[in-house]
């Protein structure tokens, strides 16, 4: 590959990830409110390995079936 060819992707990559990087943290952020987790735990996503095991476990855990901190159920209206 070029270096031309390179600095374009790099650059359309980085555009991407620019773009899409707030709505991943707002998804993030809801899922764990839906299992009655602070946001905070983002955050340890930055951390090697262990702390995105960790974020990943938190996310994959079933949401809490009540009211909440956050507030409501969001899963209710499907029932």
């Amino acid at each position: 590959m070029s270096a031309l060819v390179l600095a374009q992707s790099e650059k359309a990559l980085l555009m991407y990830v620019l773009l899409t990087l707030p709505s991943v943290v707002s998804a993030t952020r809801r899922r764990l409110h839906d299992s009655g987790h602070s946001s905070w735990w983002l955050l340890a996503g930055l951390l090697p390995v262990i702390g995105t095991l960790m974020l990943l476990l938190q996310l994959l855990r079933k949401g809490q079936p009540h009211h909440n901190r956050f507030g409501p159920n969001p899963r209710v209206w499907l029932e």
